[in-house]
């Protein structure tokens, strides 16, 4: 599959799509209500249970926004270009 301009891998496997898509939502939620600082993304091998691959996330909100109203407004190209630029830092290390 093909998004943002880079080959992706997209999983079959319903439990795995069922459990991201809760661990999402719940993701979600909290970085809606500010809770989130960073995000650690770990895959372990399924076995050893060592880490295969890490990534640190730090979430920096934009103090500007509130319910009431939007922040910084960003084109689209915008949001997609930072998009893709994680995603080329991800599988760059992969």
């Amino acid at each position: 599959v093909k998004k943002y301009g880079l080959g992706m891998l997209v999983t079959s496997d319903s439990g795995l799509r069922a459990y991201l898509s809760q661990v999402l939502q719940q993701l979600s939620s909290w970085l809606m209500a500010g809770h989130v600082q960073r995000l650690v993304l770990v895959i372990e091998g399924v076995e050893s249970k060592a880490p295969l691959e890490r990534w640190v996330f730090n979430i920096q909100q934009d103090q500007t926004v509130t319910e009431d109203g939007p922040g910084k407004v960003k084109s689209t190209k915008d949001i997609q270009n930072e998009i893709q630029a994680v995603l080329r830092q991800i599988t760059a290390s992969v």
